[in-house]
């Protein structure tokens, strides 16, 4: 379940994933006289990690409280823990644009959702949305983003093993 995948990730694969998690706008050129490789090489690496899932997408850093409106953290457990429950539920996740953020969780729920919208009452709506036959949905919870306390600075993974 929790398996590491940077057995097959040099030095070299960390420092590019690194400094791609601070610029994902760098060129090509630019990345390599980072790193210290040539540009076929950088090139070369980068098509890899993309080619194998340790890249999944480029994206910007955007506030969304400066967007207005609000941001929750919500909690969903389900009512039943099959394969089939869990593919409904995750294909009505994917189908909902209030949720740019869901993973699946071991604990005391079983999804982690990162919801987002105009109104406070969103979640509830959501709820609604997610599972309109109330049959999916065994309980959830959700709190209010104030503020953020500390921004998404890079995965610890990436650092050298101590």
């Amino acid at each position: 379940m929790f398996r590491s995948r940077l057995s097959y990730l040099d030095a070299l694969d960390r420092r590019i994933l690194q400094c791609v998690e601070r610029d994902a706008r760098l060129s090509n050129k630019q990345l390599a006289k980072a790193v210290g490789i040539s540009e076929s090489a950088c090139s070369h690496r980068l098509r890899r990690l993309e080619r194998n899932g340790v890249i999944k997408q480029y994206v910007a850093d955007i506030d969304a409280l400066e967007l207005g409106g609000v941001v929750l953290y919500g909690e969903i457990t389900l009512t039943a823990h099959g394969r089939a429950s869990r593919v409904m539920f995750e294909k009505a996740l994917h189908d909902e644009r209030a949720i740019p953020y869901a993973a699946q969780i071991a604990g005391r729920a079983d999804y982690m959702l990162l919801v987002s919208g105009h109104e406070v009452d969103i979640w509830s709506s959501l709820l609604q949305r997610l599972d309109p036959e109330g049959v999916l949905i065994a309980s959830s919870s959700v709190q209010t983003q104030v503020r953020v306390s500390k921004r998404f600075s890079g995965w610890p993974q990436l650092l050298a093993p101590t």
